[in-house]
């Protein structure tokens, strides 16, 4: 996270500096403040920081800056550090809203450790603030699943949906399909969305680890011990082990039952799932289900997803868009994609890249798939879904030859107006973007 920055506060200059010097080793950009006052004319909304701060300070102590940071953001995470004797001070920290507390004298690498899940967190609410903005908005909305196909619609809606209440939510879908980002769609477009969200990949923690973070016995507070609201998006859930799937099913019941701080769950299943869900477990969290389909099951949104990441990479790679002819858009149309958006994602970046080596658009993509030995080409899409894809290709084309110049568009399509405004309207083409 080359962006995120550590901000130390302490009124003791010898801790500053060595708690500053131990993150600078540790590859974080970090910057010291004698006092919270001078902090608070450095931060504001959007600030990519974790805030390290001593609990006991004159003028401004840990308590009332951490108030006024909260007032700023409620999601920047704050760290403070307390003397022996304090735990009764650093739990009414978490419950005004501190990310964390470390205990004097505390150890270095567990301090990094910290500030790294916290750089984390910081990172993810940002991120989904940005999501957020774009979910406010139905014309943005597009932007985040992008297509025109009755799944994709379908998906846009389930997220709208799902955001309105803090239920449970299961995602299933193969890996690649964009499964995450629906996860933190939904969680975005929440009126929870100021909790704290945390992504656990089952797959890569340890049971110990998951464990650990869920429930307590380390040097972290346990998840289901925090004193907040928030969101935990369980990424392949049926990695889980059986023992701890039924732990966490115990533990969701008694959240509810108890009255604590909700907690919502969001799990994703990956398809095809190589284990299985407990039955207590799924029936908590399946009460809201989104189903992801693969990408080769979307039709012409595979044209529409390609051009639309194709021509940003353009973009950032300073080259002309080409045009992609007929026999290249079937191939694409017709290619397995077996590792869905991600996949169409690295090839379209590939492929601008190549662009600018002199590489001609319709010779990346028939050497890519070609050179899969014939193996590149499964059952095609509905006719009608090709035939619209292709359509919409043809008219974008156009468009942007002409810049918008409708005259020239008819002319060169022997379209009436009105059919022209048709198709343009049902392929959310609009003449203002190729001006």
């Amino acid at each position: 996270m080359p962006d995120m920055q550590v901000y130390v506060v302490d009124d003791e200059a010898e801790i500053r500096h060595s708690i500053v010097q131990f993150l600078e080793l540790e590859d974080y950009k970090a910057r010291e403040f004698e006092d919270g006052a001078t902090l608070l004319s450095a931060i504001s909304r959007d600030s990519s920081i974790v805030i390290v701060s001593d609990i006991r300070m004159p003028n401004m102590d840990g308590m009332e800056l951490l108030s006024k940071i909260m007032a700023v953001d409620r999601n920047i995470p704050v760290i403070l550090i307390t003397g022996h004797g304090d735990i009764q001070l650093a739990v009414e920290a978490m419950q005004a809203g501190a990310y964390d507390f470390i205990e004097k004298p505390f150890d270095p690498e567990r301090l990094a450790a910290q500030v790294k899940r916290a750089a984390e967190a910081r990172s993810l609410a940002l991120s989904n603030r940005e999501l957020r903005n774009a979910l406010s908005d139905p014309d943005r909305l597009q932007h985040v699943f992008v297509g025109q196909s009755d799944s994709v619609v379908s998906i846009r809606e389930n997220i709208i949906d799902f955001a309105q209440s803090d239920d449970h939510v299961l995602i299933r879908g193969e890996i690649g399909t964009g499964r995450s980002l629906a996860a933190r769609a939904i969680h975005a477009a929440s009126q929870g969305v100021r909790n704290p969200i945390q992504i656990l990949n089952c797959a890569a923690m340890s049971e110990e680890e998951m464990t650990e973070y869920l429930f307590g016995g380390g040097q972290v507070l346990a998840a289901f011990n925090s004193p907040n609201p928030l969101t935990l998006v369980f990424d392949d859930i049926c990695s889980m082990s059986p023992i701890l799937q039924r732990k966490l099913a115990d533990a969701l019941s008694k959240n509810e039952d108890d009255e604590k701080p909700h907690i919502r769950v969001i799990a994703i299943e990956t398809c095809p799932a190589e284990g299985e869900l407990e039955s207590e477990l799924l029936h908590l969290i399946s009460g809201k289900t989104l189903n992801i389909v693969s990408l080769r099951d979307r039709g012409g949104d595979i044209l529409i997803l390609f051009n639309w990441h194709f021509e940003r990479y353009c973009a950032d790679y300073g080259h002309d868009v080409p045009e992609l002819d007929a026999s290249s858009a079937a191939t694409l149309m017709t290619a397995p994609w077996t590792g869905n958006i991600r996949q169409l994602m690295k090839f379209a970046e590939n492929a601008a890249m190549r662009i600018g080596n002199g590489e001609s658009l319709d010779k990346i993509i028939e050497t890519e798939f070609e050179s899969q030995n014939g193996n590149s080409i499964t059952k095609g899409s509905p006719l009608k879904a090709q035939v619209d894809a292709f359509e919409e290709m043809l008219i974008r084309n156009a468009l942007k030859r002409h810049r918008g110049s409708i005259a020239n568009v008819l002319e060169e399509l022997s379209l009436p107006r009105r059919t022209l405004n048709e198709k343009m309207a049902r392929y959310s083409l609009s003449r203002a973007d190729f001006t």
